[in-house]
């Protein structure tokens, strides 16, 4: 009875089916129930690495049954999977969004029951051209929570359009250490064009190199993907978009895209950067620039929304209730070295302090967004900026390491600082009160970078655990990426005695298998996607220019004038008694180790 209850479910389909959209005759069925993963793996042995296998194993691996189809159609290879489906409604809107693509080789089907919905999709896979798919680490992320899953939140469709990737820059310091690391890992394949930024002959050669790997990837016109990094001073970023708008634009009307990738510092001040992104604006749309900041795609960054707003635990502390105050420190043991003339041009603040630690900022001290689609996460974090108060001189603390202008790209007479404290104040209902320290620098006695969010003293102390310390939650985003929680406990033996200790998630000895990362590898993915949430918008980095302009430019004047601490050192001491005025409470004695196996 039920095989023929099923029988008559599927008439009825074929009777919905809309005339001309029947599966081809060559098209052979492969019945594969109840097992998404042997379909992707059926789907990889026929015809390699399938970009569906991405799109589409989030709903597979949830669906009732599914069948797989594999065969040509006018001489191409095409899959086609069918997913049945029961009370899944959120694939309406990108299932639409696939139906619209029919000319870039990507057609669906979609059929409506009472009971049950039918999703038939088939894909030209002479189209597809995601290496980052081969990656393993990133498939096994495909089945990630679907709160978290672009289809729902982002409302982006995967692409099947050629992928280039365009690095100019490609001779600097950021492309070796950083960005060709990442895409080599990605990609395992890198091409070099060479050319000037200011010639028009370079950047024609530049789209005809592109062109002809899009035409061997057999891509069709305007679906293809571009996208250009710029790993250049921001000083050139205006000629070489000009040059990228007039030459090396893609056809977008059929699905495809170009992207440009912006690094940091995005100008000196608030005037330059204003400058800057409306010269940059002229030419693109804020959809299609993504202002990077690395920092934003560390693990455990990333982690800071998850740990905030789905733990109970820390909803009622996460406040001026019971915080005392909040550090964001990044601390490095080394100086310059050969970055000098760079370094002095910028300083610890711009280069480390208005971006990575302020965008750190926003992510601890915000309110929990409506959900998380990127625009939603962004508002919030603007929302906070535009909280913060005008920074206090008295506040901050400049220093400079001897030794620094021995440098010959340094001048002697240089006023930037290598290190600097700086306490901010955010004036809202949640945080009013609560100081927000942010401290980096270079030549230090120590390399880190970690949140430390202090607790208050406990009332009615009974124990005297004043004496171990306040509690705090430290969470070490680098080296040896951790979460702990420091405690007041007994000391084992007899003797009712405290000792401080910790509650410690340590990734090496908790994820062993795990393999995390890096930063640029994310978010360049990110922007692969069209997903802009780990992407400085333009209003968000106005504000975060309005805090620091006013400081940067007494520094410039020669009003603030920085310390010289020694290198190897913890910085200057009055770094140290700024803390202790704002309320910070130093523990002595006690010393985190990372846990080892």
């Amino acid at each position: 009875m039920e095989r023929e209850r099923e029988r008559e479910r599927e008439r009825e389909r074929e009777r919905r089916r809309p005339k001309g959209e029947s599966l081809p005759a060559s098209i052979k069925r492969r019945e594969v129930p109840n097992a998404s993963v042997a379909i992707i793996k059926i789907a990889r042995s026929l015809i390699g690495t399938v970009s569906l296998s991405a799109l589409f194993l989030p709903v597979i691996s949830t669906a009732n049954s599914c069948s797989f189809f594999v065969g040509e159609v006018d001489g191409r290879k095409w899959v086609a999977i069918k997913i049945l489906l029961v009370e899944r409604f959120f694939l309406d809107y990108r299932c639409n969004q696939i139906a619209l693509q029919r000319s870039s080789g990507l057609r669906a089907m979609l059929f409506l029951s009472t009971k049950d919905k039918i999703i038939i999709l088939w894909s030209a896979m002479s189209t597809v051209s995601d290496a980052f798919l081969r990656n393993d680490s990133f498939r096994s992320n495909s089945l990630r929570s679907e709160s978290f899953s672009e289809e729902k939140d982002t409302g982006t469709v995967q692409e099947v359009g050629c992928l280039s990737i365009i690095v100019l820059g490609a001779s600097g310091d950021l492309a070796k250490k950083k960005t060709f690391p990442a895409l080599f890992h990605l990609f395992k394949q890198i091409q070099y064009v060479s050319g000037s930024y200011d010639s028009e002959g370079g950047f024609q050669l530049l789209n005809k190199q592109i062109s002809e790997h899009e035409l061997s990837k057999r891509s069709e016109p305007g679906t293809s993907r571009r996208l250009f990094y710029l790993a250049l001073p921001p000083s050139v970023y205006p000629p070489v978009c000009k040059m990228i708008r007039r030459y090396c634009m893609n056809q977008s009307d059929l699905g495809g895209w170009t992207r440009i990738v912006v690094e940091k510092p995005f100008g000196k001040d608030l005037k330059t950067a204003e400058d800057l992104s409306s010269q940059l604006g002229e030419l693109f749309d804020e959809k299609e620039l993504y202002r990077i900041d690395h920092y934003l795609g560390k693990e455990l960054v990333q982690n800071l929304l998850v740990l905030r707003f789905a733990n109970r635990l820390f909803l009622p502390l996460w406040n001026r209730d019971n915080i005392d105050s909040i550090q964001i420190v990044f601390r490095e043991d080394f100086g310059t070295e050969g970055r000098g003339g760079y370094f002095d041009e910028y300083g610890i603040i711009r280069d480390i302090i208005q971006n990575h630690l302020l965008q750190v900022l926003c992510l601890v001290a915000m309110e929990k967004p409506v959900s998380l689609y990127p625009e939603h996460i962004r508002d919030e974090k603007v929302k906070v900026l535009q909280s913060v108060i005008p920074i206090k001189f008295e506040e901050v603390v400049l220093g400079q390491y001897e030794g620094y202008k021995d440098d010959a790209t340094v001048s002697d007479n240089s006023n930037t600082p290598t290190f600097a404290t700086i306490v901010l104040h955010i004036y809202n209902e949640r945080w009013e009160g609560v100081p927000f320290i942010l401290k980096a620098g270079k030549a230090l006695n120590s390399r880190k970078a970690e949140i430390r969010i202090q607790f208050k003293d406990v009332p009615g102390d009974i124990f005297e655990s004043k004496r171990q310390g306040r509690n705090e939650f430290v969470i070490r985003l680098q080296p040896s990426e951790a979460m702990y929680m420091k405690l007041t406990v007994k000391k084992p033996g007899l003797e009712m005695s405290t000792i401080q200790s910790e509650l410690d998630l340590s990734y090496g000895l908790r994820y062993q298998d795990a393999n995390i990362p890096e930063a640029y590898e994310r978010l360049i993915l990110d922007t692969i996607r069209g997903d802009q949430q780990h992407f400085v918008r333009r209003d968000e980095l106005r504000v975060a220019w309005e805090i620091f302009t006013p400081l940067l430019n007494s520094i410039e004047e020669g009003k603030l004038k920085p310390i010289m601490y020694k290198p190897g050192s913890r910085g200057p001491a009055e770094a140290d008694e700024l803390l202790a005025k704002v309320g910070y409470v130093q523990t002595h004695g006690y010393i985190w180790i990372p846990a080892t196996l």
